[in-house]
């Protein structure tokens, strides 16, 4: 028997589902996080311990739950909260807590500063680019330190491959400091804001490989070195396919921490084919209104009304 785990890095928890080839679900499990909130409006996460323990926990979990071999797991897909920014040295370590999507903070600068022209989303909470902008003014020691820029799902690519990559789904939340049309980031945007020397993640599709676990990871979670690692994407992404959604024209009501209407404008495979930036003109997905903590929110009052 064949299987598969996919593993999502939320805002509120990590999820992890194992699965054999006819979808069945084996096991399944959740770790909740614990959200920073130091200051009024952050919300960070400690990305040690939540993108890449609690990643660890929940594979561990779903192969002592369905107590399969692990040789018989063929591959670990991943998704995660898109966005969020994490920010590391040149051997992975963080210099600072991740910044999530329902992070609020705002720096006094803007883009333009730099000679840079931002897209629509700048002033929607979930655009994250100018939390790098309120790292440099805020915190000029870390900025000075970067060498690494990670999502939460792509830091966990990183924990267990070795390998430094992203989707390009994902990376057009980084526009202007990545080139949709060349499916690459732009080493003159990045040294424009100041971030000459960070390098500069491989960008791939979602369904390609990273690579295959380290001997650190294959230790931490069970599986063995030749299980290999999907590139993976942001969860709404994969939510939209695993919701159902197919063909242009079906939309989905999604509750996320951050929650919207999203709809497909094409088949909903195209953005495993070419990068989709969500919320720009054209875009095979298009998205609606977004409510910062809808998601949250139905959460509270499930747990204290619908018991």
């Amino acid at each position: 028997m064949r299987t598969f785990i996919s593993v999502d890095v939320g805002t509120t928890n990590t999820k992890a589902s194992l699965v054999n080839e006819a979808g069945k679900v084996l096991a399944q499990h959740a770790v909740m996080h614990v959200m920073k909130t130091t200051v009024s409006g952050w919300s960070e996460h400690d990305m040690e311990q939540n993108w890449w323990g609690d990643g660890v926990e929940c594979i561990r979990r779903v192969l002592a739950e369905s107590a399969i071999d692990p040789a018989s797991v063929q591959s670990v897909m991943l998704s995660g909260m898109s966005p969020s920014i994490g920010i590391t040295d040149e051997n992975g370590k963080p210099l600072r807590m991740g910044i999530t999507q329902s992070d609020i903070r705002r720096p006094k600068g803007r883009l333009e500063d730099f000679g840079l022209t931002p897209w629509d989303h700048v002033g929607v909470n979930t655009y994250l680019l100018p939390h790098l902008l309120w790292v440099k003014e805020n915190e000029p020691e870390v900025f000075a330190g970067i060498r690494k820029v990670f999502f939460a799902h792509s830091y966990l690519c990183y924990r267990l491959t070795g390998h430094y990559c992203i989707d390009f789904n994902t990376s057009c939340w980084m526009t202007p400091l990545f080139d949709r049309e060349k499916r690459c980031y732009v080493r003159e945007a990045f040294d424009a804001m100041g971030l000459d020397k960070c390098e500069m993640p491989e960008v791939y599709s979602p369904l390609e490989i990273a690579g295959s676990l380290t001997d650190e990871a294959a230790a931490a979670t069970g599986l063995t070195k030749a299980t290999r690692v999907l590139v993976g994407t942001g969860d709404f992404y994969l939510s939209q396919m695993a919701s159902g959604l197919r063909n242009a024209g079906d939309a989905v009501l999604y509750f996320g921490t951050v929650g919207t209407l999203l709809a497909c404008a094409e088949p909903a495979v195209s953005f495993l084919t070419k990068p989709s930036q969500v919320g720009r003109k054209g875009d095979p997905v298009l998205m609606g209104p977004i409510f910062p903590v809808s998601g949250v929110l139905l959460e509270w009052f499930s747990e204290n009304f619908a018991k």
